[in-house]
């Protein structure tokens, strides 16, 4: 009767050479994870950051026919003081207050113009703009029709800091052919545009803007 012995794989069996290599691949994916990471670690917040400076439209302003003040019902009158203090600065001789109907009876356009009036705007110079809340097309069209009534050429545009790009597109787009836009961002207590996706609110709000700007035709 013959006795089989088992023999255990040595270096020279087919299989060692394969443990090895995968051995190897693990470590090599994992030194590549590891690598990844500190890249990450190192340049990512660079690139967010240089990505939340470039979202952000603030061009110098300018002499114009009307201060367009875009709002969209934050707390504070942060976007109505920025344009208080343009028309204060001789920037332009009326002050648009743009937002949506919050009522049939009261709008955020009616808030914004009590605004200007605290910041020192009389309230002749003031033309409240309501509109249907929600609704760009509708926004556009009123605007354009102010814009093409009154006969002006060029406004600046007052828009939160992480809706200026935004809004640069849409009211470019609006008003192409009848007048020059110029965006004047107003800083949101909210968003930093070095610092923003460390806050949810903030990546949520670029997100939506994103989507909106994307979406602008």
């Amino acid at each position: 009767m013959n006795n089989v012995t088992a023999s255990s794989p040595d270096a020279s069996s087919p299989r060692a050479p394969q443990s090895a290599r995968r051995g190897r691949g693990r470590l090599f994916r994992w030194i590549f994870f590891v690598i990844l990471l500190l890249v990450l670690y190192w340049v990512g917040p660079r690139l967010l950051s240089a990505f939340g400076e470039w979202w952000v439209v603030d061009e110098p302003p300018i002499k114009a026919d009307a201060i367009l003040v875009i709002d969209d019902g934050s707390y504070g009158g942060i976007l109505s003081r920025r344009g208080a203090e343009l028309y204060q600065a001789g920037w332009a001789p009326l002050v648009v207050a743009s937002g949506h109907y919050l009522r049939p009876y009261a709008s955020v356009a009616d808030m914004m113009r009590r605004d200007l009036i605290q910041q020192g705007v009389p309230e002749s110079a003031i033309i409240a703009m309501p509109h249907s809340p929600g609704n760009q097309f509708t926004e556009g069209e009123v605007t354009r029709a102010l814009v093409e009534k009154r006969g002006w050429k060029r406004i600046l545009l007052v828009a939160s800091n992480y809706r200026s790009r935004r809004c640069k597109r849409f009211y470019g787009q609006a008003l192409r052919g009848t007048a020059e836009i110029h965006v004047v961002a107003a800083p949101d207590p909210a968003f930093s545009p070095q610092a923003w996706w460390r806050h949810r609110h903030s990546i949520a709000a670029v997100a939506r803007e994103f989507i909106y700007y994307l979406t602008t035709e």
